[in-house]
């Protein structure tokens, strides 16, 4: 029991601290290196440790992770963030939709990949808008994380309690849609009250993006017609790891 405290402690210190001296360790391989020492001082046997993975949650996040990947090189997220970028006037008006924005995509694509995808974009936008960047961070945080409660396929916890509660994909979301929709609302008021002086109501200047990609138009449909078949087949009964990677 000792032993294990031991490793649960440093693995979080590594997780955490990311700058340790000549220790060039990331937060992935600090989670693995913590597994491993588990196993290799006897707490946990490597059957316990299969055991522990849950395959299906895995599979589900590789394919979402891949019909994402595919949605940022088609340009989707650039046609987002000049969407966005269009249609505020004013920082007021940049969080609000970054907020909804971000909690929409949340609930279908994932916190964690929103927030791996979404955040070059909110540092290019509020640049390109001369915009300090910190509360729209702290708004993508947040918000990725409340909108990610409204469906199954949100994040990984809510994954666990679909696929072993069986509550329909439906159901889960009629219950938890308001919820966090109140949510998202409450969010921008807090974080615009919190940074009331730097996000204010004056209109901003939208310097243009001299960097802009091209959009795939092939991919880019490609792409969306696997999100809107993964919805599809979701509120059908299908199996989300199943959907996901097939899809994929």
């Amino acid at each position: 029991m000792q032993s294990a405290l031991i490793i649960f402690i440093l693995t979080y210190i590594i997780i955490a601290v990311q700058n340790i001296p000549k220790v060039h360790i990331s937060r992935p391989a600090g989670s693995l290196l913590g597994a491993v020492f588990m196993v290799f001082f006897g707490i946990l046997t490597l059957d316990e440790a299969y055991s522990a993975i849950d395959f299906n949650i895995i599979l589900f996040v590789l394919g979402m992770m891949i019909i994402v990947a595919y949605l940022e090189t088609s340009g989707f997220f650039e046609i987002a963030e000049n969407f966005i970028l269009r249609k505020a006037k004013n920082g007021s008006n940049l969080l609000f939709l970054l907020i909804f924005s971000s909690g929409l995509f949340s609930s279908i694509f994932m916190n964690d990949t929103m927030c791996l995808m979404l955040t070059p974009i909110v540092l290019r936008v509020t640049q390109r808008a001369g915009l300090k960047p910190i509360p729209y961070l702290i708004a993508l945080a947040t918000s990725s994380n409340i909108g990610s409660t409204m469906t199954i396929i949100g994040n990984p916890q809510n994954m666990l309690i679909g696929l072993y509660s069986r509550i329909p994909f439906l159901k889960f979301w009629g219950i938890l849609a308001p919820v966090s929709i109140m949510g998202l609302f409450l969010n921008f008021w807090i974080i615009k009250l919190i940074y009331r002086k730097e996000i204010t109501s004056e209109a901003v200047k939208i310097i243009e993006n001299q960097n802009s990609s091209k959009v795939q138009k092939g991919l880019l449909v490609i792409s969306l017609s696997a999100i809107t078949l993964l919805l599809v087949f979701l509120s059908l009964g299908f199996s989300p790891p199943a959907v996901a990677m097939v899809l994929a």
